[in-house]
């Protein structure tokens, strides 16, 4: 794949990731109307993890990433961001009454406070495996 189209389909892909991970945290069932809902709720952060990917995957001189290796990237965010979930689930402590003001404006967005955390933590370290990635690329040819 060239660039451009992969910059693009890393772009989609996250788009479409982080629709089905909201889907499925609200637990609304495959409805064209709950996939609607989830991806107005989620739009700002698959695209932020896509466009991420998509950069790091193309921009430079160094070789593009294969897109097999963009798609195992993305599905490593989504298993960060369900990992920062489960830990903020699993947290319990002095800031259980701010924890839940914030998890209810949230879920009433359609994401955890830890998924968010989990994604932005998840995307950096991604980022910086792109890096290398492309580096040792760089390398062989």
């Amino acid at each position: 794949m060239r660039r451009f189209p992969l910059f693009w389909f890393n772009a989609g892909m996250g788009l479409a990731f982080g629709t089905a991970y909201t889907a499925a945290l609200r637990g609304e069932g495959p409805g064209v109307e709950a996939l609607r809902e989830a991806f107005l709720a989620s739009w700002w952060a698959g695209a932020l993890a896509g466009l991420s990917v998509g950069a790091g995957a193309t921009l430079g001189p160094r070789p593009a990433l294969p897109w097999r290796k963009c798609v195992w990237v993305q599905v490593l965010i989504v298993a960060a961001s369900a990992a920062g979930a489960l830990v903020a689930w699993l947290l319990p402590g002095p800031a259980a009454e701010l924890d839940r003001l914030v998890k209810e404006e949230m879920t009433r967005r359609g994401l955890a406070l830890g998924s968010g955390i989990g994604a932005a933590v998840g995307t950096a370290i991604q980022m910086v495996q792109v890096y290398f990635d492309r580096r040792r690329a760089a390398r062989r040819k």
